[in-house]
């Protein structure tokens, strides 16, 4: 919502005494998804260099640019947030980063970014990105190998190879092995087809991509083209992940099968937080407003780091430039709502306060519950209770599978009729913005004793002791019971 973040790099380590390069190489996805802020013909590279208080270099016009055509255009896949990559390393100019390269032939020339964005530096630090060998490397013939990394980790896969001029290599990625055991499945269960191409120039060439992808396990198949090419001593992962100090939450135990369950939840929330939280680092790439409620408190509890999990709110606050009522997903520029995830916002809120104590933090965020709960109260009914909320997604939870035969028509938009799983968030998102108010000493009407007097006339079976999926139901789904748990009601 109008700010962009900028990051800040040490670069000390890169610079050597006498002259030195700058060469950026950036990459512009394109698509309309929930990954990126992209689809819209914006492209560039802002940098400056400083060293202490001394401004060194700046792009401005005397800075130039080219567009590598070595990136076929490949399929595109998960939903819509990666393609698959096909490289041609002849039409990649080798050089180009090198001190003495000259880029008069350039042709284009940096300009002045937008004067309305609004550039902010980025508050977490930016991701690790280090090297993984593999676990093991299999032979299954020539030119043919089976690498296996130990575990799913985030990143891209990276090698050299050096044969004929136009030979091809495929490298397929996956989470798991086909039944032969001896084979990747690159056409993953998440719908991520993992096959990328590499066209070898005749020098000596490393294939390296852009975009990340989630895995385990890669097949490189080489044509048989003569001499074998690739470089088996070369094959690493190029990991990355939001900074995660592993030592800072252990757990073990005699029970091996709840340590290794540990250790997969562990995991999926280390390699789960890249610049954001992301609900897979597969199909979607996204920072999903209801997921965040349990990798949020997960992350600030293996870490002791708040920091991404504060981003993360205040990035979902100004997504109310778009709707008071919040997005489902930020950032990204697919405009996707669900009611039942905004209305968990002031909990993640509340979440934070509990594990920083920052006050100041809730007096910030407060305006934003407020208006959230206002864009809900529009919905209201006589008794209190929201109903007919067709402005976002009704989720109660997803798959549809696993809504326990949760019984009340879910369709887009939703139809007529008053369900109990809604009115269980939004009497859990009132609560809360009760509690920010209590603690800013700020005095409005308590209505929260008549809308859990609605909420029990409305779904509970005084018969079986347990609460309705809807007015009307005879159905008590796990999720219609467990919230009014959650929520004291």
């Amino acid at each position: 919502a109008g700010q962009y973040y900028v990051n800040r790099l040490n670069v000390k380590r890169f610079l050597q005494p006498g002259r030195n390069v700058i060469a950026v190489h950036v990459y512009y996805q394109g698509l309309i998804n929930r990954a990126y802020n992209s689809g819209d013909y914006r492209q560039g590279c802002i940098a400056e260099l400083w060293c202490d208080d001394q401004l060194l270099a700046a792009t401005d016009d005397t800075w130039r640019a080219m567009r590598f055509t070595s990136n076929q255009p490949g399929a595109k896949y998960g939903y819509d947030t990666q393609f698959a990559e096909w490289i041609d390393a002849r039409l990649f100019d080798q050089d180009w980063a090198s001190i003495d390269y000259e880029d008069g032939h350039w042709p284009f020339a940096c300009i002045d970014a937008n004067p309305d964005y609004h550039f902010v530096m980025q508050p977490t630090p930016v991701v690790s990105v280090y090297s993984v060998d593999p676990e093991s490397v299999v032979k299954l013939a020539k030119g043919h190998y089976l690498i296996d990394f130990g575990q799913l980790l985030t990143g891209q896969f990276s090698m050299k190879a050096k044969g004929k001029e136009g030979s091809a290599v495929e490298i397929r990625c996956g989470e798991e092995l086909l039944p032969s055991g001896d084979r990747v499945m690159h056409q993953t269960r998440s719908g991520c087809l993992y096959q990328d191409k590499w066209i070898l120039s005749g020098k000596e060439d490393r294939f390296e991509t852009f975009d990340y992808k989630g895995f385990r396990y890669v097949e490189v198949i080489e044509e048989d083209s003569g001499e074998e090419a690739v470089m088996p001593d070369t094959f690493h992962a190029v990991v990355r992940h939001y900074p995660f100090p592993d030592d800072n939450c252990l757990f073990r135990c005699d029970d091996e099968r709840l340590n290794r369950i540990f250790d997969i939840c562990k995991n999926g929330v280390k390699f789960g937080s890249q610049e954001h939280y992301v609900d897979c680092p597969t199909r979607e790439k996204g920072q999903y407003l209801g997921d965040n409620t349990v990798i949020g408190h997960s992350h600030m509890l293996l870490t002791g780091d708040g920091r991404l999990y504060r981003k993360a709110i205040e990035q979902f606050a100004r997504s109310a430039d778009i709707c008071d009522g919040l997005m489902a997903v930020v950032p990204g520029h697919l405009m996707q709502e669900i009611a039942d995830y905004s209305l968990q916002w002031p909990m993640q809120v509340m979440e934070y306060y509990r594990f920083t104590g920052d006050l100041g933090f809730v007096e910030k965020m407060h305006p934003y519950a407020e208006r959230l709960l206002q864009h809900f109260q529009k919905h209201e009914r006589s008794d209190g209770l929201i109903h007919l909320v067709t402005d976002k997604w009704n989720l109660v939870d997803w798959p549809r599978e696993l809504r326990d035969g949760y019984d009340f028509p879910l369709s887009k938009p939703i139809g007529p009729g008053c369900h109990n799983v809604l009115n269980a968030f939004y009497i859990g998102c009132y609560q809360t913005v009760m509690q920010m108010r209590q603690l800013l000493g700020v005095h409005k009407e308590n209505r929260l004793p008549l809308l859990k007097e609605s909420y029990m006339q409305a779904f509970y079976d005084e018969e079986k002791r347990l609460f309705r999926d809807a007015e009307g139901s005879s159905h008590h789904a796990l999720h219609s019971n467990v919230l009014p748990l959650l929520f004291q009601l």
